[in-house]
């Protein structure tokens, strides 16, 4: 019966590359009902907190909390930290995913302590980082500093280059999205050191994207341009296909903004088909809405409509307000180029009701919404 178990772990693992999450479900819960039989309890925490990350995986949160709970409480049982420190670590990660910072800093904490009693530096190391994630995310920059730096000292004192590069690109992130790019392109640098040892990595990748993001920003476009197609070089090698589909809406964005629809307009088509292939609906939906910005740019409304209702209906499906509230604006605009005020009218007052309605009133877009409604009625009367 034990070799059935691993079988059947095994088997789950083959589903779970395919992202078969019903039949990768079905082979662990058979392996825990073995396991169960058996009286094994470290091998039963050990699947428990596998189903929850598959739950976790198809973003089904609190399902995902409820069996890295049951996990956890069996690993204290049996008094085993490091069980009880990877289960606190995901745990921590799906309330980040809800974005409650809170809940996640005090698991994050609770796995940091059990990491100081198994005297595990790597995992301090990697916890210190994403506490200082959190603290990035709530403009808190002084505390995410702090841990970024101690976990900086953390990954030279045990060697790890990766987890050094990867921290690297966390304190540049922070300066970057504090618009202090100068500082931000030095902590980069700094990462791109360390690549010239390490080769390609995703850590490599992340830090040319990031790099490109900043050219962007700045104008500076062939350079962007040239930045982005090497962060999607590495990525294609490594599979990252969220991140590559990310690059190509950026490239996109670029050629969109040197009015060079075309080429624009292949760029979304292919993040928005990467997306798909990767069953990613809220970005194949954002692509598909930039995909009809292009079309709109062009002057081909039709296309533009079709693209930017294709959007709309999969963030209905996804109950996403902001989404849904982009694709609303965008076809108001496909309207409004068109002189059809009364439609333009109402997709943007239908845009402007959904953020309201979702307590997202300081979004930037509110403030375009309202302008272009004040516009558009000026146009009516």
């Amino acid at each position: 019966m034990k070799g059935k178990a691993l079988r059947l772990l095994c088997i789950g693992n083959i589903f779970l590359v395919r992202k078969k999450y019903a039949e990768v479900l079905n082979r662990y819960k058979e392996s825990l009902e073995i396991e169960e039989q058996l009286g094994n309890l470290t091998n039963q925490a050990i699947i428990i907190r596998k189903i929850g990350d598959i739950f976790k995986a198809q973003e089904h949160f609190q399902e995902g909390l409820r069996w890295y709970e049951d996990a956890y409480k069996l690993f204290d049982e049996i008094e085993n930290l490091e069980g009880n420190a990877d289960c606190f670590e995901s745990i921590a990660l799906i309330y980040q995913e809800l974005d409650n910072y809170p809940e996640a800093l005090k698991w994050n904490n609770e796995a940091f302590k059990t990491s100081e009693q198994i005297y595990d530096e790597e995992r301090k190391a990697r916890i210190l980082c994403r506490i200082g994630v959190l603290f990035h995310k709530q403009g808190v920059y002084k505390d995410a500093f702090k841990r970024y730096n101690l976990a900086l000292n953390l990954y030279d004192q045990i060697g790890d280059l990766i987890g050094k590069s990867y921290c690297l690109n966390k304190v540049g992130l922070v300066y970057q999205d504090r618009g202090d790019y100068d500082q931000a392109l030095k902590w980069y640098d700094r990462g791109t050191k360390l690549f010239k040892v390490l080769g390609p990595s995703n850590e490599r990748a992340e830090n040319l994207f990031n790099t490109a993001m900043i050219y962007r920003d700045q104008g500076l476009y062939l350079d962007a341009l040239k930045t982005f197609e090497e962060s999607l070089n590495i990525d294609n090698e490594l599979k990252n296909y969220s991140r590559k589909a990310e690059s190509l809406n950026n490239i996109g964005l670029i050629y969109l903004d040197e009015g060079n629809y075309t080429v624009a307009l292949k760029r979304f088509e292919e993040a928005s088909s990467i997306a798909e292939r990767n069953e990613d609906r809220k970005n194949s939906a954002k692509y598909l809405n930039n995909v009809g910005l292009a079309y709109l740019n062009d002057g081909k409304y039709t296309e533009a409509w079709k693209k930017c209702n294709q959007a709309l209906k999969i963030f209905q499906e996804l109950e996403d307000s902001e989404g849904m509230a982009e694709s609303q604006y965008r076809l108001g605009l496909t309207y409004l180029e068109q002189k059809s005020y009364a439609e333009a009218l109402k997709n943007h007052q239908d845009a402007l009701n959904t953020l309201i309605q979702a307590e997202a009133e300081k979004l930037p877009l509110v403030k375009v919404l309202k302008s272009n409604i004040k516009l558009i009625k000026s146009k009516i009367k």
